[in-house]
């Protein structure tokens, strides 16, 4: 499910200072470095949507082309900064089995709020007394170099369709459509291959 996001001008950058499982302190634009950026946020106590979207995201990640790991990044931030550690990213990362490559972190709930909010994201905070964790399982993916940012769903959506957003969305890729050979999309505009 494609969901349209809304922010998206061309200069935004989702940012935020974070910390990192190893306890390294910096920012996603730091960190991004001008690679494209797929954010994925996540409950480490969540026994629902989040270890099916997570494993769904390392899907999509095998599937794409070899050199994503350099021109790419995977970030992944809890939504429970209150109580996550470095030490529960670890272990959240550990547990996923997550390649070096793919980065946990977190940051504190005042710089998550602004960033969630810039996306147009919702995920209520942890409540104690319920002990209830309310969120959409929804990744934002996009590149700085196109300005072009969208949101989708890996836990509903095949990984195979994730992909292909993925390759169309970060720049210089064309899509081929396999039911219309011969048509590609490239950008904006429709051309004969």
């Amino acid at each position: 499910m494609l969901v349209p996001m809304r922010v998206t001008p061309k200069n935004w950058t989702p940012d935020a200072p974070i910390t990192l499982k190893n306890g390294t302190k910096t920012t996603i634009s730091a960190l991004a470095q001008q690679r494209d950026l797929v954010l994925h946020f996540f409950y480490t106590r969540c026994n629902g949507t989040c270890p099916v979207t997570t494993q769904n995201l390392k899907k999509v990640a095998r599937m794409m082309p070899g050199k994503f790991e350099k021109n790419a990044l995977i970030l992944s931030i809890s939504l429970d900064p209150e109580r996550d550690t470095v030490g529960n990213l670890n272990e959240f990362a550990g547990r996923h089995n997550l390649p070096q490559w793919w980065q946990v972190a977190r940051c504190d709930r005042q710089a998550l709020d602004s960033l969630l909010d810039s996306i147009g994201f919702n995920a209520e905070p942890y409540d104690s007394k319920t002990k209830a964790i309310v969120h959409a399982s929804e990744v934002i993916f996009g590149s700085q170099k196109t300005g072009r940012w969208r949101m989708a769903n890996p836990q509903w959506s095949e990984p195979h369709v994730v992909k292909e957003l993925f390759e169309i969305t970060f720049d210089g890729v064309q899509y081929r459509n396999p039911r219309r050979p011969g048509v590609t999309l490239d950008r904006t505009r429709r051309s004969r291959a």
